[in-house]
């Protein structure tokens, strides 16, 4: 099996990975103590219910544990999704996380591409969201869609707006609506982005005493599901944990159906605990990513090391750019230097002339600028250099 994603640190010699979207600080000290009291305690099961976790978790997003349904990792949902949902019809926007797609294919889905426009800076404009509305509203009942907010690996942030209107119609359609905010809390505007409140304040209304049981039984035909995982924002991708949130009951029934027992291990579960008790780790986080963020476009731009940035205003861990030719000399360069970019050109819509880079500590960006300016002069040389070195 092909591996198109970053991170490949075993099969190169890597001091820097700038490949892979996870969080600088590195994971929270208390989540690897409690990650190792788990490892202690691995002699027995696994909590097959995640109590503990469950209610950590549902206390923090202020959602209902029952709503709730934990995974090995945010990948691993997406597929038993698909496995589970059996859509007909997938809509996916390009370019985008290209799990979406191969997880739809694998279960024998039609996918259906929606270009966004690279001269949009690969955003959801409002003459886009009429468009992939429009293509919403032709899909069969039972189709899904998957949108990426933000989008990886872009950065775009779509507006609550859009993705309420986007809702509103597919669950009108009785269309699944599958957005992955995986990367959402590096955001200081977490909230303002997020769909989660939604569902908290659905939920919220579902206990209120005016409601009725019939109307309780409605949450089954509830369409929104929001993945989300720690990989990424807590710097845990090798403990393999991550959350799906939906009201809808039966389809958290039917995929632990389809689950193993013991799903998720007894580590990943205590550290996942610590993880959401430290609030200053997030602070720390998104001041630092703010800060770096701005710091590696300003030193791009400055040293013309690429001929664009892609929204420089976004608040991703993670920054696309193209170079000036179709090459990838800059991605072997730098892999001959220990250093890893993530090379786009396996993204649908983009081509060789796309990167991605992830935003780390100062002195690693500072060392990625310094490299980078070194070989400024060899990186694009075109394809022929490529197949010399190959």
């Amino acid at each position: 099996m092909n591996y198109n994603h970053g991170g490949d640190i075993y099969g190169n010699k890597v001091t820097l990975d700038f490949s892979v979207n996870i969080n600088p600080l590195g994971m929270p000290e208390c989540a690897k103590e409690a990650a190792v009291i788990g490892v202690e305690l691995s002699t027995g099961y696994p909590d097959w219910e995640q109590r503990e976790l469950r209610h950590a978790l549902s206390k923090y997003l202020d959602v209902p544990g029952e709503d709730i349904l934990f995974g090995n990792g945010a990948s691993d949902l997406i597929y038993r999704l698909m496995m589970v949902l059996k859509p007909k019809e997938v809509l996916v926007p390009d370019p985008s996380f290209s799990e979406y797609r191969s997880a739809a294919e694998k279960a024998g889905a039609k996918v259906l591409d929606f270009i966004l426009k690279e001269e949009d800076s690969f955003r959801f404009t409002d003459d886009a969201v009429a468009a992939f509305i429009d293509r919403i509203e032709h899909l069969a009942a039972g189709s899904a869609v998957f949108l990426c907010n933000p989008n990886n690996p872009d950065g775009s942030m779509i507006p609550k707006r859009m993705l309420l209107r986007i809702y509103e119609v597919c669950e009108k359609k009785s269309i699944w609506l599958i957005v992955d905010e995986c990367f959402l809390p590096f955001s200081s505007r977490e909230e303002e982005y997020s769909l989660i409140p939604n569902i908290r304040k659905r939920a919220n209304e579902l206990t209120d005493s005016s409601f009725d049981d019939h109307e309780n039984e409605n949450r089954d035909d509830d369409h929104l599901i929001v993945l989300r995982a720690f990989t990424k924002i807590y710097g845990m991708p090798g403990l393999r944990l991550g959350y799906l949130v939906t009201e809808n009951p039966d389809l958290i029934r039917k995929i632990r159906e389809a689950m193993s027992p013991w799903e998720i291990n007894t580590p990943a579960q205590m550290a996942g605990v610590a993880a959401l008790s430290d609030g200053d780790y997030l602070k720390e986080t998104r001041r630092m990513i703010k800060e770096e963020r701005k710091y590696l476009i300003d030193e791009i731009l400055r040293n013309g090391l690429a001929e664009r940035i892609y929204n420089p205003d976004s608040e991703a861990n993670f920054i696309l750019f193209k170079v000036s030719c179709n090459s990838k000399d800059l991605k072997y360069k730098l892999k001959e230097k220990g250093i890893l970019i993530r090379d786009c050109s396996d993204f649908s819509g983009l081509d060789g002339r796309f990167f991605r880079i992830c935003v780390r500590r100062h002195e690693e960006n500072a060392e990625l600028i310094e490299t980078w300016k070194n070989i400024k002069n060899v990186a694009c040389k075109g394809f022929n250099n490529i197949n010399n070195m190959l």
